[in-house]
């Protein structure tokens, strides 16, 4: 037996789990972890490389890995 809606009621719909301003902060969150995992990609990448290990004292090659800093909240936290 289905469910009914009370008499006269609109049929409901499923309410949104986030508001528009939550989306887009969740969506400017994505777009950071996304920028900082192409950050972490192309620095594995350079580590991986053979000039990584055998030019250890050149200047211009980075050893420091990018700074891990991935925290998003939209509940005011």
């Amino acid at each position: 037996m289905k469910a009914s809606n009370a008499v006269g009621a609109p049929p409901s719909r499923p309410q949104p789990e986030h508001s528009t301003d939550e989306i887009s902060a969740l969506r400017a969150c994505v777009d950071d972890q996304e920028r900082q995992l192409a950050e972490h990609k192309a620095h594995v990448m350079q580590m991986s490389s053979p000039q990584a290990t055998t030019t250890s004292s050149n200047p211009l090659i980075v050893t420091d890995p990018p700074e891990a800093r991935i925290v998003c909240s939209t509940n005011g936290g």
